[in-house]
């Protein structure tokens, strides 16, 4: 008993400390930019909110009423403007602890990591007003429903309804697979166990989860009354998905997939793994989920008032599908000295490669090299395989992968959040952002001189 006492308190530390990993990804220079002009619409609203002025368009009314709650408290600044978004998108990391009896312990770990460091993720919790509130929101609604905790599940999915017209967007992606994937008989029954005693606790439940859902709904939406005509903002979120299905928004189809495929190359890899081994094992589990994150990618594909930032919903099924084989290489088994070498021998090819690629020339050394490498690295995996064993080989060559993807991961995180001059080339993040302003107002103070 007391083992297992500690094994819990040792897992709970574990989270804890990836957590604030996550609130330090999220939190540090998150003032570094200025404000862009989207960002600033949306902090414009709440600040009028507390000066007593008129609102206008609002579709976030959960946004801009917690934010007019801190400008009310502290004053108007960029961090203020930023900082529900970086909490939310820190909470969400907690949410996969939620989940551990149905995706298990070790899977529910590596999805935690994996939310605490995507560059998805992480960027759009920087930003203010971004659909990552909906998205969190959404997942502790969720975790709180699947722990039984109708009061909190409620609170969190009023929150998450009125985030915006991106909750919509999220509930379609979700929803419409989900019942499909249900009448197709791919979800298990494991996941929602049902008798007649937890028919009438769900009964029970629901009452407190309908109550404290709609009364969290009229209170931010009014900002505890005080703003009647607030209510008006959960209806423009509405219109706003509706008319996303008739205006373009003028971004390219393919740049969500874009941001998919060069942001989260790790996650992708691992997913399309999962996906195979689901349906060559027939894994009910894997298949629906896969579903899942397949049908939100193609919704983003073909909405005319498509949103890059929208597509983060599809980062939920991917990384779980992800955690999923990542835990089988990286925990369940023992690592070997074959393991060691081929991963050292891949993880230098790759750098080669790598390397070669980036200031590629016009030479046949160039292209002897970039043929090469490739060939040595199945080269590697055959000789392991045929020394050791296959299981051997494989493992070795998707440790190597992995530990590739996952620096790739982290370098391309950092770049695009914490030591970022501004926004231009993050394809998450489309809309305009001026950069080293600092510099620009030392200078013109310099020049008043």
């Amino acid at each position: 008993m007391i083992k297992k006492i500690r094994s819990i308190n040792r897992e709970q530390a574990i989270y804890f400390l990836i957590f604030i990993l996550a609130m330090i990804v999220r939190l540090v220079n998150l003032t570094k930019l200025p404000l862009s002009d989207f960002e600033a619409e949306k902090a414009l609203q709440s600040w009028n909110i507390v000066q007593g002025h008129g609102i206008t368009h609002v579709s976030n009314p959960a946004y801009f009423s917690l934010t007019a709650f801190l400008f009310y408290i502290f004053g108007s600044s960029n961090l203020l403007a930023r900082l529900w978004p970086a909490i939310i998108g820190s909470l969400l990391v907690l949410t996969p602890y939620g989940f551990r009896e149905y995706l298990g312990r070790k899977t529910s770990l590596i999805l935690t990591i994996g939310f605490a460091l995507d560059p998805g993720l992480v960027s759009l919790s920087r930003l203010a007003g971004s659909p990552i509130m909906a998205i969190g929101f959404t997942l502790l609604c969720f975790t709180f429903i699947s722990n039984s905790s109708p009061l909190w599940a409620g609170i969190f999915g009023g929150l998450a309804l009125s985030s915006g017209s991106s909750i919509f967007f999220g509930f379609v992606g979700f929803f419409v697979p989900f019942l499909i994937s249900k009448k197709m008989d791919l979800i298990p029954e494991s996941i929602f166990p049902r008798s007649k005693n937890s028919i009438n606790q769900e009964n029970h439940q629901g009452k407190y989860f309908f109550v404290t859902f709609t009364a969290t709904i009229i209170l931010v939406c009014t900002l505890f009354f005080s703003i009647p005509i607030g209510m008006g903002a959960w209806g423009n979120s509405i219109s706003d998905f509706l008319l996303s299905w008739i205006h373009p928004s003028g971004i390219p189809a393919f740049q969500p997939f874009l941001a998919l495929v060069f942001y989260q190359p790790l996650a992708i890899f691992l997913s399309i793994v999962t996906i195979i081994k689901g349906i060559v094992q027939r894994e009910r589990k894997y298949l629906w989920i896969s579903f899942w994150a397949i049908f939100i990618i193609c919704l983003t594909f073909i909405q005319p008032g498509r949103m890059v930032f929208d597509s983060a919903w599809a980062l939920v099924p991917i990384w779980t599908l992800a955690a999923v084989v990542a835990s089988h290489y990286l925990v369940n088994q023992t690592p070997k000295i074959a393991f060691i070498i081929e991963i050292g021998f891949v993880f230098v090819l790759v750098l080669l490669f790598l390397q070669t690629s980036l200031k590629f020339e016009s030479g046949n050394t160039t292209w002897l090299v970039m043929v090469m490498v490739p060939l040595l690295i199945l080269l590697a995996t055959a000789m392991v395989g045929i020394g050791w064993s296959w299981d051997v080989a494989f493992g070795g060559l998707s440790r190597s992968l992995i530990l590739l993807f996952s620096i790739y991961l982290v370098a391309i995180m950092l770049k695009s959040s914490i030591v970022q001059t501004n926004n231009v080339g993050n394809l998450w993040i489309t809309v305009p952002q001026a950069g080293q302003i600092e510099q620009i107002n030392k200078s013109v103070q310099e020049l008043s001189l």
